[in-house]
């Protein structure tokens, strides 16, 4: 399995840098991005994410439980997930901001701002 964000318009890899024990991206406020899950195997697997400690499927506080509620990515293929899913169709587009206007300062507890994290 693989992860990484990209700018969501000009689908350009942002350049992840580790400070151990952490990997980081550099980015500029306003940018909209997506979230790049690759799927290597020959089974389908899978997935749980997190943004600012919020599960992006449930809109609840994340605990990355392997047994919730996944995202499925197909044996050797890849999804893309760039918006926060409301309905079947919709959803609020990703975008980085300041902390306080992030989605767990109004549902979480804003321990996890600015970290996105997945578990299969």
């Amino acid at each position: 399995m693989s992860i990484h964000i990209r700018h969501a318009q000009t689908k350009r890899t942002y350049h992840l840098h580790s400070i151990p024990p952490s990997k980081y991206i550099g980015v500029g406020e306003g940018e909209p991005y997506e979230i790049v899950i690759g799927n290597e195997r020959g089974r389908k697997a899978g997935v749980r994410v997190t943004i600012d400690g919020i599960d992006i499927l449930t809109g609840k506080p994340g605990d990355l439980d392997p047994r919730g509620q996944m995202w499925m990515v197909e044996p050797h293929s890849s999804a893309t997930i760039s918006a926060w899913p409301e309905s079947s169709s919709e959803g609020a587009q990703f975008v980085f901001g300041r902390a306080n206007n992030a989605v767990a300062a109004h549902i979480g507890d804003g321990t996890n701002v600015g970290i996105i994290n997945f578990t299969e």
